[in-house]
Parts: structure tokens; C-alpha cells; sequence
């Protein structure tokens, strides 16, 4: 019996590095709000989790709920999209990573390439459109807030991409500037 030889297949490696958020240079992805510094007002965190209700009975019932993100990973493994769902995301406490991709792509072809890291300030909003690719903004500072739009409906008009990370490494670069 012969020793099994171990095979390693190099995967592609890209750096994407992030810009600020402007209203102009997020256009191909949806609609940015930028009023400029603003005073942080969340003293404690007795508003997150909770849950405000709308109806809307074309697309199902949409609700916004404020919470704390997760850091900004190392390493992008996924991205999604939503069917007919624009959604939106406001920076209540904090700094942001904000990372979207190019609609047109396919899931087939999509390509890391083509991925934008935005870095938004609290005060600030985005409007993500449907059919971009994106990931729940993510925190650049502990404890970040932000208030996030979702529908009922939205799971099942989801498209995802579960397996980035098994086929490229995907790293973001933060310049010290924009931190």
C-alpha cells in the first residue's frame, strides 16, 4: 500500500480595499444618505432587539430592527442578495464596513473582483437595491448599532453565495485614513 500524497490547490487571493462612502460612488448599488458628523445619542442599549411592525400586504410584513453587528471578518465567505426587496441599513453608533457587488453578476460568475468595501459613519444610511450582492454591514468599532429593514417574505426571495470561501480568499483592507 502506497502513502497517499496530499494535493493543494491554491485558491485565488483578492484584496479589496475600502473607500469612503459617498453618495456618487454608491450609486451602481443603491441610494447613500451622508448628513455629516453627527453626536451619537445611544448612552444605553435598552432599543436593541426591538422590533417595529408595518404592514404592507404586496410584499409582506416589514419590520425594522435595531441591533449591535458582528465585526467586520477577516475573510469574506458569503454574500446574498434579495428578489424584489430593497433593503435598508442605518448606522445609529459606531463605523461601518459596507460591502456590496455588482447586481448584474450571476451567481455563476460572480467575481471578488468586482466586490466595494464603503466605510460609513454613524448618522449615515444606505439604501442597498435589490439583486445586489451584499453582506449585513459590519462593525469597525465594538458595539455598533445599526437599524436594519427586513420583510417576512425575504428569506424565500434570497439568493446566497454559501461557498466564497471555499473557492477564493476574499480579504479587506481598512487604510488607517478611513479608521
Amino acid at each position: 500500500m502506497g502513502a497517499v500524497e496530499a494535493t493543494t490547490v491554491a485558491l485565488p487571493v483578492y484584496e479589496i480595499v475600502a473607500e469612503p462612502l459617498t453618495e456618487e460612488a454608491f450609486k451602481p448599488f443603491g441610494q447613500a444618505s451622508i448628513p455629516g458628523p453627527v453626536e451619537e445619542n445611544w448612552e444605553d442599549d435598552r432599543h436593541v432587539g426591538g422590533i417595529d411592525l408595518f404592514r404592507d400586504d404586496s410584499r409582506g410584513e416589514l419590520h425594522i430592527e435595531v441591533l449591535k453587528v458582528e465585526m467586520l471578518p477577516e475573510l469574506m465567505k458569503r454574500t446574498n442578495r434579495h428578489w424584489g426587496f430593497t433593503q435598508f441599513f442605518a448606522f445609529m453608533r459606531g463605523k461601518f464596513a459596507v460591502i456590496v457587488a455588482d447586481p448584474e453578476m450571476s451567481a455563476e460568475e460572480y467575481d471578488p473582483a468586482r466586490t466595494k468595501v464603503f466605510i460609513a459613519n454613524a448618522g449615515s444610511s444606505v439604501a442597498i437595491r435589490r439583486e445586489t450582492w451584499h453582506i449585513e454591514p459590519c462593525g469597525l468599532e465594538p458595539a455598533s448599532i445599526l437599524a436594519i429593514s427586513q420583510t417576512d417574505t425575504m428569506i424565500q426571495r434570497t439568493e446566497a453565495i454559501e461557498d466564497l470561501g471555499e473557492k477564493a480568499i476574499i480579504r479587506y483592507v481598512i487604510p488607517e485614513s478611513l479608521l
